[in-house]
């Protein structure tokens, strides 16, 4: 069997793929061959991420969607497959994050990231396994954190949810393993992404630091003593949507330099 990753053919759908991670994500996958669903809830960025995946030669087109709401997720879902026949690799990805002490957290910041960092991937899940399930195949990489391993101070709500999206990635992958549909969830480390950027605003807010001594900080933690990339992220997923990890299922692939390792 070649070793080479080959997704020629293949249908992705990734959300929250106008910038950051996801944005990475697309663009591996559409290197390796995937036609590429931009779905993202500021249109304009996903128009520019289309573009560049066209320039590779590969077909993609935007869709808007609000990953909290089931009917926009479904409609997503069945405009990918209407357009292109079927969906073959679904990668949740939308996320948000609040940082500071539990005791200063808001409960509308809670409930933020629980709808789009667990809801949003619970419904993705749901809009997919509709047609994986009868087609017998498909591959489902959701994103998780190193902060869905190991609980980090100053980032409870974060950690929780993405705890639940390791919890959802184990439970459905054996709910479906005889349908031919692998399940895993990938665990990014530290990428400057406008969710970082956010949770070092948050921090300054609750005075616990200065922006770029605290990312620092954060850095230098990782035995590596470097940043990954959305690239790194990407390349990642596209191991796990590809033929190469069919044997993978319900697991968690950090991408982290190292950090948080050990259980």
């Amino acid at each position: 069997m070649s070793t080479a990753i080959d997704l020629s053919g293949k249908i992705a759908i990734v959300t929250g793929s106008g910038s950051g991670l996801g944005r990475g994500i697309a663009l591996c996958l559409a290197k390796a061959g995937a036609d590429v669903a931009i779905a993202d809830i500021n249109a304009e960025d996903a128009q520019g991420v289309v573009k560049e995946i066209i320039a590779l030669g590969r077909k993609s087109f935007a869709i808007k969607t609000d990953v909290t709401k089931e009917d926009e997720v479904f409609a997503m879902v069945d405009e990918v497959v209407k357009k292109w026949g079927k969906l073959d690799i679904m990668c949740p990805n939308a996320g948000t994050c609040s940082a500071g002490p539990l005791d200063k957290l808001s409960a509308d910041n809670w409930d933020k990231m629980m709808q789009i960092n667990l809801y949003g991937h619970f419904y993705c899940v749901k809009a997919a396994l509709k047609y994986m399930k009868p087609q017998k195949s498909g591959k489902i990489v959701m994103t998780a954190s190193q902060a869905g391993r190991v609980a980090v101070p100053l980032l409870a709500g974060y950690s929780v949810s993405k705890f639940g999206v390791v919890a959802l990635t184990k439970a459905v992958a054996q709910e479906v393993a005889l349908d031919n549909i692998q399940v895993n969830c990938i665990g990014p480390g530290i990428i400057r992404t406008k969710i970082w950027d956010k949770i070092l605003g948050d921090l300054v807010a609750a005075g616990i630091g200065e922006a770029d001594a605290l990312y620092k900080a954060f850095i230098d933690a990782i035995p590596t003593k470097r940043e990954q990339t959305p690239e790194d992220i990407g390349n990642a997923v596209t191991f796990l949507a590809s033929d190469l990890a069919n044997e993978i299922t319900g697991d968690i692939l950090l991408i982290n330099g190292g950090q948080f390792n050990c259980p």
